[in-house]
């Protein structure tokens, strides 16, 4: 009885591809034993049918010209939403209540950064006209220039003065957990920008208007 349950057992399990077959003996191997499952096998034709995949699109031009117009028309998008502070479409860098707060601690607050551009532009010009003088004259324009490195560090201590009031605000109101990596560029780089060129735009005309 033991020998008979192993023989049928042999039997019913597929038999081994043999060496020497060859593509159309293996599909009609494989055919029969589909067949013996109950379901046909697929013939070669079928097979590869199914996973032929386009590698690339017919109109590759007309596609990228798509891309480019859906590309464009998100742009617009979200540059509107900065432009009337609408939140619910603002780029990625920008949503959520947490930079809403930084945004409005910003701009609300006197910064060293945003006069630098004015500043050194000033600086710059009376160097270069002081540059082409003689004697003690052109000794003013190396202080002129000095004076550019003495406001972009200036700048950058008022910049991190503000990052430590601000960091203590965004603890109290949402805690540690809420401060992200990034966030400390975020409020350096708005506190740098001119503010009238801001985006999104400042919710407040004038400064001293500080978020609760």
């Amino acid at each position: 009885m033991p020998l008979r349950r192993r023989s049928d057992e042999t039997s019913s399990s597929p038999s081994p591809a043999p060496e020497t077959e060859t593509a159309e003996q293996t599909i009609e191997r494989l055919r029969a034993q589909e067949a013996r499952k109950g379901r046909p096998t697929p013939s070669r034709k079928e097979s590869e049918s199914a996973n032929r995949r386009p590698i690339v699109v017919a109109d590759r031009r007309g596609a990228a010209r798509e891309a480019r117009a859906k590309i464009r028309a998100e742009r617009q998008v979200q540059y509107e939403a900065q432009r009337t502070n609408n939140t619910a479409k603002l780029p990625a860098r920008d949503r959520g209540p947490v930079r809403e707060y930084i945004r409005d601690f910003v701009d609300a607050r006197w910064n060293v950064g945003e006069m630098f551009l004015f500043v050194a532009f000033g600086l710059l010009v009376l160097s270069m006209v002081f540059a082409n003088s003689n004697g003690s004259a052109r000794a003013l324009s190396i202080i002129f220039m000095g004076a550019i490195y003495l406001v972009i560090v200036i700048a950058v201590v008022d910049a991190l003065l503000l990052w430590r009031h601000l960091k203590r605000r965004l603890v109290e109101k949402f805690g540690e957990d809420r401060i992200e990596r990034g966030m400390l560029m975020y409020a350096m780089t708005r506190a740098f920008q001119i503010r009238r060129a801001r985006l999104p735009r400042p919710k407040n005309k004038k400064h001293g208007h500080y978020p609760e």
